[in-house]
């Protein structure tokens, strides 16, 4: 973290196919960064289908944020869908975004 007085916020994805884990900051959690992730996952993965591990902030349950993924989606079978949402109330990267406070990016 650069200042441990000051609240960042990251996204990440774990790329199973690659083994690895990537993190992007952001100035704030919120819907408007919730969107800006996923566009730029969909940058990195094109046509491929991505699925979301999320907990349940609020800003991932906005109806901004379900509009954007149903407009995503939209006439997609939902076996097919290019972003699929696993929603649990604890992230699995809970503990790794809890971490990264302490690591300098």
């Amino acid at each position: 973290m650069k200042n441990e007085n000051e609240k960042q916020s990251y996204y990440g994805y774990l790329d199973i196919r690659q083994g690895t884990v990537v993190l992007k900051e952001f100035k704030v959690a919120n819907t408007e960064s919730a969107i800006a992730y996923v566009k730029h996952l969909r940058e990195i993965y094109k046509n491929k289908k991505i699925k979301l591990i999320q907990d349940g902030a609020g800003y991932h349950r906005a109806a901004e944020f379900q509009t954007y993924l149903e407009d995503l989606n939209k006439g997609v079978e939902q076996k097919d869908w290019l972003v699929e949402r696993l929603v649990g109330r604890m992230c699995a990267f809970g503990t790794i975004w809890a971490r990264t406070k302490h690591i300098s990016l």
